[in-house]
């Protein structure tokens, strides 16, 4: 078991290290509940899609695996091979700090 542990995360690393697979954050931006499909966007503005809603809901952050289909210089062919539930932001307490004095003192340095 432990042996078989190794193996896979072995080959998970060599994937990473050639550049084959990295790993991503997204936001759900969209959800199809009548095809079970999940719609999220990257912070660039690509937009891929992924099945599986479960108890999903848009504005949800995801961290994601994506595989480069063979085309390390393309992010335009890239797919979603694994996804994780990594939380959400409130907008409302975003926004709010984000017009902090304590957010643009720290910004900004004032």
């Amino acid at each position: 078991m432990v042996r078989k542990y190794f193996i896979e995360l072995a080959a998970v690393i060599t994937l990473l290290a050639q550049g084959i697979i990295y790993p991503s954050t997204m936001v759900i931006t969209e959800i199809d509940y009548a095809t079970d499909t999940v719609v999220v966007e990257n912070a660039n503005g690509f937009i891929y899609a992924f099945e599986g809603v479960e108890d999903l809901m848009p504005g949800d952050y995801m961290s994601v695996i994506m595989y480069n289909n063979g085309t390390p210089w393309s992010t335009e062919d890239d797919c979603v091979i694994s996804a994780r539930y990594s939380g959400w932001i409130d907008q409302h307490l975003h926004d709010e700090y984000i017009n902090s004095n304590e957010f643009r003192n720290w910004y900004y340095g004032e």
